[in-house]
């Protein structure tokens, strides 16, 4: 009875390996310069894409094998991944962040500025937020893409003209299709055309039409 409960008593998971600094900068290079393993969102009916991708893992999982001996699948190659480029994102987003709040001092200072925020911003811009080549080269790869630049106010209506005002919309499409009449063609020189006509036609106005005809 005891021996089976200790047998069934397995010892704790040992927590996962730390990927080695080297081989993680393997990792990220092998990414940057095979752009196969960044496809995603694939089904059964891009089999192409999933070929490539797959091909583009097994390929970065041999090499790490025969270079570093080191064993990884494609799940942990991935989220390895995952967590470097967003850490590369935050440390981009928050260079990118100093770069654009000088641009709007700036542009408030009508493109002047004084001596200590001029220190500042310097100091600032030089410094650079990426611990190696690396990771530079990833943040250049990523910058200026849908992971980078926040989506504009109404950007999902792109394509779509933008709904503006009747009477603008009147004078920029209308008006170069537009032909005056010429009201000379409606008139006449016919007693009966130049009647004055009521807006409501009544009974009265019909018996005296009558009466009129029958004169």
């Amino acid at each position: 009875m005891w021996e089976t409960n200790a047998n069934l008593s397995a010892p704790p998971k040992a927590p996962p390996a730390k990927i080695p600094h080297s081989i993680s900068k393997y990792i990220v290079d092998y990414y940057i310069r095979n752009s196969d393993v960044l496809l995603s969102d694939t089904n059964l009916r891009t089999v192409s894409q999933n070929g490539r991708r797959s091909a583009a893992y097994k390929n970065l999982i041999t090499e790490l094998r025969e270079e570093f001996g080191f064993e990884a699948n494609e799940k942990k190659l991935r989220n390895h991944f995952d967590h470097i480029r967003s850490k590369v994102i935050v440390k981009g987003m928050s260079l990118k962040k100093g770069t654009n709040a000088e641009k709007r001092y700036r542009t408030k200072t009508g493109g002047g500025r004084s001596i200590q925020e001029k220190d500042f911003f310097e100091k600032s811009n030089n410094q650079c937020p990426f611990d190696s080549p690396s990771e530079q080269a990833l943040w250049e790869f990523f910058d200026k893409t849908p992971m980078t630049v926040p989506f504009k106010e109404g950007e999902s209506s792109v394509g779509k003209k933008k709904a503006g005002h009747p009477e603008e919309e009147l004078l920029e499409d209308d008006d170069a299709h537009f032909v005056e009449p010429n009201m000379e063609d409606f008139e006449s020189d016919s007693e009966d055309d130049r009647r004055p006509r009521n807006a409501r036609v009544t009974e009265r106005d019909i018996i005296q039409e009558q009466f009129r005809l029958f004169r």
